[in-house]
């Protein structure tokens, strides 16, 4: 991130400021801020201190040896080591899901009937619902069974565009372009194996949705993932299309025509069959078009109620999402209490929620800070 005047000591008062250091001494940029901490450090509390100089330990007993010697209280002392924890197994994934990406490129690797089933194994363990899916996808590649690659990508198409957002993992400039790599890697074995042009562009946009940088542009540019405003109109045309994948053509069009047309399109493209077979990824939709027909509402609303309902918090996100509608918000009020409440008492639990998993630790920061909580407290999530 750009700093502030790094000699204006005042600036550490800022919430959102404190994060910015905090991210850049986590990334090992410590001498990105060396003026500031010459200029600054006596107006640093002895929390802050504790974090900026946190020495990464490996063990929990460590973990509290060093906050009982730098004054932190023992009930916060309690609440940080129960994060580390929860942190120690998120970095433990992801270096299982970095180890599959680098593996799994390799030409002999699951070559074998036996090699496959052990790698089938090895993902039924893996705890992350995306990461599993995109390494099943390219296990069936590699297995040459076509009907069940063609449907994991169908799958991974219709995964909602803000899954990263609730259990997202933290990627250092490297680990983030072995992934790319990967993705990339994926998409063309998957074009060398079975001939389906508009199938890989799609999926291609959804990769390339993953990251903001212009390494991740390339996946759709070396795909031909770009569709003009006609090519969109025709793909109105393709019932199959329009209708399976109703949210990532609405996605495709948003601010690229008016909303009359945008509006058109969309009651063209859902049905009670479209809405009856939707992924629980495809109805962040909602949040900006709610038919008015009772029996699709009804549907939609059924479907809400669910990922409301269940423990993952990709699919409550995408409920909280739908919630800004007011006419969505009343709708499950109506059906229960619990949505009475204020929004922001919903995305603060919420938020708080997600903060405890590890997952996605920037975000929920940064979502609790618009919410107006500033407890500096949390930040030990983005240290430990």
């Amino acid at each position: 991130m750009q700093f502030k005047d790094l000699t204006k000591c005042e600036f550490f008062d800022d919430y959102l400021f404190k994060m910015g250091v905090l991210i850049t001494v986590r990334k090992g940029k410590r001498e990105e801020l060396n003026e500031f901490f010459k200029t600054c450090s006596q107006q640093l509390s002895f929390q802050m201190k504790a974090m900026l100089y946190f020495p990464f330990l490996g063990d929990v007993k460590e973990v509290g040896d060093y906050l009982k010697s730098n004054g932190i209280a023992l009930k916060q002392r309690l609440k940080i080591q129960s994060a580390f924890g929860e942190k120690k197994k998120v970095r433990k994934l992801k270096e299982e899901i970095m180890e599959l990406l680098e593996a799994w490129q390799k030409e002999d690797v699951l070559k074998s009937p036996e090699e496959r089933q052990k790698g089938l194994k090895r993902l039924e363990r893996l705890n992350h619902k995306y990461f599993k899916k995109l390494f099943t996808f390219v296990l069936a590649i590699k297995s040459k069974n076509i009907p069940w690659a063609v449907s994991l990508k169908r799958e991974l198409i219709k995964f909602s565009p803000y899954w990263n957002l609730t259990r997202g993992l933290d990627f250092n400039e490297e680990e983030d372009q072995k992934l790319r790599d990967f993705l990339l890697f994926s998409l063309e074995l998957f074009k060398d194996f079975h001939k389906e042009d508009e199938g890989v562009k799609m999926l291609a946009e959804k990769f390339a949705q993953m990251g903001h940088s212009n390494e991740y542009k390339t996946i759709k540019s070396r795909n031909g993932a770009d569709w003009s405003l006609t090519d969109l109109r025709n793909q109105f045309k393709n019932p199959f299309l329009k209708s399976e994948f109703f949210d990532f053509w609405y996605l495709m069009m948003m601010n690229r025509t008016s909303d009359a047309e945008l509006r058109e399109k969309f009651r063209q493209a859902i049905s009670v069959r479209s809405l009856i077979k939707a992924k629980p990824g495809q109805m962040w939709v909602f949040e900006y078009f709610y038919p008015p027909q009772q029996i699709l509402r009804k549907i939609i609303l059924d479907k809400l109620e669910k990922m409301w309902a269940s423990n993952a918090h990709d699919q409550r996100y995408v409920v909280l999402r739908t919630l800004d509608s007011a006419s969505v918000k009343q709708s499950l009020a109506e059906r229960d209490s619990n949505f009475k409440r204020a929004s922001f008492q919903l995305k603060r639990e919420f938020f708080s929620d997600v903060l405890s998993t590890g997952f996605s630790t920037e975000n929920a920061l940064y979502e609790l800070y618009l919410l107006g909580d500033k407890n500096e407290e949390n930040l030990w999530w983005l240290m430990i």
